[in-house]
């Protein structure tokens, strides 16, 4: 999951409230991580004016279906062409990769492995 992540940072991925860093990082037994997140903003966050650092505990899923974190990651990715029969004709229509890949994830029994697939992209 740490290498996901890198990879949509790479891509231009922040958190609401600052950026992740990949300098802490933690997996659970439980599926969940623990992420170090830089330069939060303290006054969104409810957070001392000298707490620019901060932990959260997330579900993968919490970080894999924002929009956000899949048009970073998915960024270098061409638009798919999508076939579609509209009033008894073919034609196709085009869609960002992040679009077509959400709808993928949804689908996928291991969405880390899905998304590791793309790791060295």
């Amino acid at each position: 999951m740490k290498e996901i992540i890198e990879k949509a940072v790479e891509g231009g991925f922040k958190w609401v409230s600052g950026e992740f860093s990949s300098k802490d990082f933690r997996e659970f037994e439980s599926g969940n991580i623990m992420v170090y997140i830089e330069d939060v903003d303290t006054e969104r966050e409810n957070l001392p004016p000298d707490g620019k650092i901060a932990w959260r505990i997330l579900h993968p899923n919490d970080i894999i279906f924002s929009h956000d974190f899949l048009r970073c990651y998915f960024k270098d990715e061409p638009e798919v062409c999508v076939p579609d029969i509209h009033e008894g004709e073919l034609c196709t229509s085009f869609m960002e990769a992040w679009q077509h890949h959400a709808e993928r994830l949804v689908l996928s029994e291991d969405r880390i492995k899905y998304l590791s697939n793309f790791i060295g992209d």
